[in-house]
């Protein structure tokens, strides 16, 4: 499973759906998912660095015997794995969703 196909089963998203949904032209709804994930991204990445300034005072302001009591480097890095690299994850899945739009948009329609 690539990234994108794990972001996407992380988000609770089937993704044979989604391929059903992207080849069945439905770009409203495509685009919809795309700027929910662009926008969980964002709140994910803002998560992530609101997490790092409360990990750096907690580190700095609390310590036992001279040594802080948090390891602020080690959940900073546990942060950006199960935030998706900091949201990284979520906005590549939304840029994947849009030029996958653009792809269907750009096909030369059937005959009928």
């Amino acid at each position: 499973m690539n990234i994108l196909e794990a972001a996407v089963a992380a988000a609770g998203v089937d993704p044979r759906e989604l391929h059903a949904k992207l080849m069945a032209g439905q770009q409203d709804r495509t685009i919809a998912l795309s700027r929910a994930f662009e926008d969980a991204g964002t709140e994910a990445r803002e998560a992530y660095e609101r997490g790092r300034q409360a990990h750096g005072q907690i580190a700095g302001g609390f310590l036992n015997n001279g040594a802080p009591v948090l390891d602020a480097g080690a959940q900073d890095a546990q942060a950006w794995r199960l935030l998706g690299q900091g949201g990284q994850d979520m906005h590549d899945v939304a840029e994947a969703l849009r030029r996958a739009v653009v792809a269907r948009e750009r096909r030369p329609r059937a005959r009928r």
